[in-house]
């Protein structure tokens, strides 16, 4: 199943990518849709999120990483068994 519902140009500038779950492919079919999206000209982007329940955290933060520059720490999990902590 696909993860990236739909991506067009909403103007000259601007795309649009609709993300409907984070599944194990969401990254690359980002990816593939910000590249097309580039190809025809998007200086802004606008990433809809909306009714996404969630999925694989490490798509959502391969995505997230996108956006941010340098090594910031973008989430890191914890509990009481630390073969489950992950930063």
């Amino acid at each position: 199943t696909y993860s990236v519902d739909v991506f067009y140009m909403i103007d000259a500038q601007t795309g649009y990518i609709k993300i409907s779950r984070f599944s194990n492919n969401t990254y690359a079919e980002f990816k593939a849709a910000l590249t097309e999206l580039k190809g025809k000209g998007m200086q802004r982007l606008l990433l809809d999120l909306k009714d996404n329940p969630g999925g694989y955290m490490n798509q959502a933060i391969d995505i997230a990483d996108e956006f941010l520059s340098g090594k910031k720490l973008i989430v890191y999990t914890d509990g009481k068994d630390s073969r489950y902590d992950s930063r």
